[in-house]
């Protein structure tokens, strides 16, 4: 009786018969046989066992090592051949891929080397033999790797910024910043709105949905209680009359991520830009709007505390003041809104 292994090798099915009379191994690849008369054909699984054990010579054995794929095979005794119909499930599996893996062990190979085999007959013989490097043998020192360039973000913020010598200059160094990655998820760049001849500039925090995807600051809910809040001391956003028109912008050009607040890093980068935004556009008057443009420009905040004191941020009167998000949210907090609003008044109407 002679011993059968089946295998799948690159989807061909190979048939390895042992001798065990002088343990000779033959190896072919496999068809199915004209005999196997499956579902394929349109017979019926069990007219298959059927014609199996009805033909003399012939019968069915199982196998344990291979039985999550290998069905059934019928080995038929013929001289010095064997020939094996087989049935084997259409998808292969994790015993499928680890039978064809122990196969190519058991006949050698030891490791992979391409993706097909390579016919060394067809080589030229003046083609150099491939080298061999032993497993834990050195191949020599390792490469000497480049030191890590640190960029000083802050210090090419303060370059870029410097470089500009008006507002669209600036918007265009700054847009080609590449060192925050609020760029990357960002929609707009959100550079400023209004009449940058106005006396008055707001300056709030970043960018939100809204803003966003108009490419404008303050355009969204927020955006349209300012609109309201600069009408009742006589200012408009669009006014082109600098006595009456409004400048705004943000500390960040870029929305963050799920509307977060901008972290530490983020500001330090943006704050040269924006330093040189109202140096450029030199207002009489600015006013801070939330605790983002306070933490930077003045370096502490608390908004509920400073709001309504007057302070100084590069050399001009500055008035913190609550965020229109905030009265939104917080409507009882409108009553000081509207009294820094009158004082606001007070101090334009003083610069005329």
């Amino acid at each position: 009786m002679y011993e059968v292994e089946v295998v799948m090798l690159d989807g061909t099915m190979m048939l390895a018969v042992v001798n065990p009379a002088d343990s000779t191994v033959q190896t072919s690849a496999m068809s199915a046989s004209d005999d196997d008369q499956g579902t394929e054909d349109g017979g019926s699984e069990q007219d298959s066992e059927n014609n199996e054990s009805d033909r003399p010579g012939c019968r069915t054995e199982s196998t344990d090592r291979r039985s999550s794929y290998l069905r059934r095979f019928r080995l038929c005794p013929t001289g010095s051949k064997a020939a094996i119909v087989r049935r084997m499930d259409s998808v292969q599996d994790y015993w499928v891929a680890r039978a064809q893996l122990e196969w190519q062990v058991e006949l050698g190979a030891d490791e992979a080397v391409l993706d097909s085999s390579v016919d060394r007959y067809a080589l030229s013989h003046d083609a150099a033999a491939p080298v061999r490097v032993a497993v834990g043998a050195s191949a020599g020192p390792p490469p000497v790797l480049a030191p890590e360039v640190v960029v000083d973000a802050v210090a090419e913020a303060v370059a870029l910024a410097g470089s500009a010598r008006d507002l669209s200059g600036l918007a265009a160094v700054q847009t080609e910043f590449a060192h925050c990655d609020l760029r990357k998820g960002a929609r707009s760049f959100v550079f400023a709105a209004g009449n940058p001849a106005a006396r008055l500039m707001i300056i709030g925090e970043a960018p939100g949905r809204d803003e966003d995807i108009a490419g404008l600051p303050f355009v969204g809910r927020a955006g349209q209680l300012l609109d309201k809040m600069l009408a009742a001391i006589g200012l408009d956003r669009n006014s082109a009359d600098p006595v009456h028109a409004v400048y705004i912008t943000n500390i960040l050009p870029w929305r963050p991520p799920s509307n977060r607040a901008p972290d530490p890093a983020e500001i330090a980068m943006m704050l040269p830009f924006v330093q040189r935004h109202i140096a450029l556009a030199d207002p009489d008057i600015i006013v801070l709007m939330g605790n983002t443009p306070c933490q930077a420009l003045l370096g502490y905040a608390g908004i509920t505390r400073i709001r309504g004191e007057w302070t100084e941020v590069l050399d001009r009167p500055a008035l913190p003041m609550f965020h229109p998000a905030y009265l939104l949210r917080t409507p009882s907090a409108k009553r000081e809104a509207w009294a820094d609003l009158l004082a606001l008044k007070a101090r334009l109407k003083a610069l005329r």
